[in-house]
């Protein structure tokens, strides 16, 4: 399991590089037991936006997003909301796993 920044993928990656390789978990992972408010502030002082919740056993729950603004959290409705050619500029740039 991993998860991928745009600083993970150097220029020279070849397309077919499996994901896996390309990422870390250090730092980007938080228990679903964790409280929310001292892991977003724990995020806020490391400069970050997103974790990736998993379970006792290191599986996927869910993600952590704070928006841009630092002023709430990512949802579904907020990506689709975005105008088209935004959310599809961000898509390609980065998944919202990130």
């Amino acid at each position: 399991m991993t998860t991928i920044e745009r600083s993970d993928i150097a220029a020279e990656a070849p397309d077919e590089a499996p994901a896996v390789h390309l990422g870390r978990l250090e730092g980007r992972t938080a228990s679903e037991w964790w409280p929310i408010k001292p892991t977003t502030a724990w995020l806020k002082s490391q400069g970050r936006r997103r974790l990736a919740v998993v379970d006792a056993g290191g599986y996927l729950k869910g993600l952590l997003c704070l928006k841009r603004s630092g002023t709430g959290y990512c949802s579904d409705a907020g990506v689709l909301g975005r105008p088209r050619g935004q959310a599809e500029e961000r898509v390609g740039e980065s998944p919202s796993w990130t």
